[in-house]
């Protein structure tokens, strides 16, 4: 992958609606979409006769017999890796209501989603790295009618987004949690899907009603310097030493503990799938949550569009117009490997969308990012600050240890000066004992 945004376009099969549908089915043996190879092109008919339409070229284009496993296999991985070794990453699906989005992202049925296949490979990723150590850690967060809920923690809502001093973008007050394996993670996207806003439209029954993002944050260190620290704490002259430099704060200026700690973020997006509501039959709060969808979307269109543009200055790309967007601002021409999941269906009825899902990704494939790896050099990454609080409860212990040995010595000093007292006592007993038999 090279560091432009990578767009890969999946067709999904007809539904049974569609199936269903006279437009669909007069021609579902010459579907409005060709694919050859990783090229679709939009078929015309003109004088009972097709003829070739647009057509657009992506990295990768997966049609309707192609499995989510080999979507993960030939774009999905490389991401997952990298962002094993330090790179920050996001993959998120993008198209209209209905065209697959959360199937391949989350799965359904007997096939495992991307987020799964992601989770289940950066494990065995783990396991088969002894030269590393690693710490993993989850959040699970829902954008709803523009407004951010922790979908693990469902009372924490209208959460804020913030930049701290090195422009990294963040949610507030928004639950982390520290995971050991595959199963765990599975349990906690069980526990934030059941918190999630869904509903029923006319063109699905469990339509995505917001936005959502799995985030994983990973860090990692090298298990040598591990050791190096271990050797040194068998060491008297190596532990003072550190001791002395706990307690001045000039650890952290000498790098001491370890080297870099590589921290890297990765986003797994499920986006809300824009609306018609001709089509979708949307009333009431359905018609207000499209309205905030379409809305939030269109943002993400015009962030698109702007740094797509060629050359010159592109001004002020509206990145704040919407949350989606904002929370994204690092993956869109940020230090990110980005990979974008266009979902389209080939029915014919929809033709209108699905090209304005292949313009949305043709423009979004000629944006370059900037990725590099995260390597935190102070002592504010999580593995740091739990080494550093071993070291600190490690020397709390020897403080107290000689803290005993003081007051056993203290001890021991009163009582030999009550034995030096009780002696001198004796001792001048006698001598008055002695002057008087001499004057006798």
């Amino acid at each position: 992958m090279d560091d432009h945004i990578n767009v890969a376009i999946r067709v999904r099969p007809l539904n049974q609606r569609e199936l269903r549908s006279s437009t669909a089915a007069s021609t579902y043996q010459q579907l409005p979409w060709s694919i050859q190879k990783d090229t679709i092109t939009q078929r015309i008919s003109a004088d009972s006769r097709a003829v070739s339409g647009n057509s657009f070229t992506f990295d990768k284009v997966f049609d309707q017999k192609d499995s989510t496993q080999k979507v993960y296999d030939d774009i999905v991985k490389t991401i997952i890796t990298s962002s094993m070794s330090g790179f920050n990453g996001t993959i998120f699906a993008y198209g209209q209501t209905s065209s697959g989005k959360t199937h391949t992202m989350y799965g359904g049925g007997s096939e495992d989603g991307i987020i799964k296949l992601a989770v289940k490979n950066m494990f065995s990723f783990v396991e088969s790295d002894p030269k590393r150590e690693y710490l993993i850690r989850v959040s699970f967060l829902e954008i709803y009618n523009e407004v951010l809920r922790d979908l693990l923690e469902p009372t924490k809502t209208n959460l804020k987004i913030h930049e701290n001093a090195k422009h990294e973008i963040f949610v507030g007050d928004l639950s982390e949690h520290i995971v050991f394996n595959a199963e765990q993670v599975e349990e906690i996207l069980a526990k934030g899907d059941r918190n999630r806003q869904i509903g029923g439209t006319n063109m699905n029954e469990r339509s995505s009603r917001s936005h959502t993002i799995f985030r994983i944050v990973v860090e990692s260190r090298d298990k040598s310097e591990i050791a190096e620290d271990a050797a040194a704490l068998g060491d008297a002259d190596a532990l003072a030493r550190r001791q002395q430099r706990l307690s001045t704060g000039s650890a952290q200026e000498t790098n001491e503990f370890t080297g870099a700690v590589m921290v890297s973020c990765l986003n797994l997006v499920d986006l809300a799938g824009s609306e018609r509501v001709g089509q979708t039959g949307a009333e009431g709060q359905r018609l207000k949550e499209g309205a905030h969808i379409n809305k939030s979307l269109l943002s993400l269109g015009t962030v698109i569009a702007r740094l797509s543009e060629d050359g010159g200055d592109r001004g002020h790309i509206p990145y704040r117009d919407s949350k989606i967007t904002r929370i994204l601002q690092p993956s869109l021409g940020g230090n990110a490997k980005t990979l974008i999941i266009c979902t389209i269906t080939p029915s014919p009825d929809y033709v209108d969308e699905t090209l304005s899902t292949l313009k949305f990704a043709s423009r979004a494939k000629t944006i370059k990012n900037k990725p590099e790896v995260n390597e935190e050099l102070r002592g504010d990454a999580l593995l740091r600050r739990l080494k550093r609080a071993s070291e600190l409860e490690k020397e709390i212990a020897q403080m107290k240890e000689i803290e005993q040995k003081k007051l056993k010595i203290e001890a021991d000093n009163e009582s030999l000066l009550r034995q030096l007292w009780k002696s001198q006592k004796e001792r001048d007993r006698l001598q008055r004992e002695l002057v008087k038999q001499q004057a006798n």
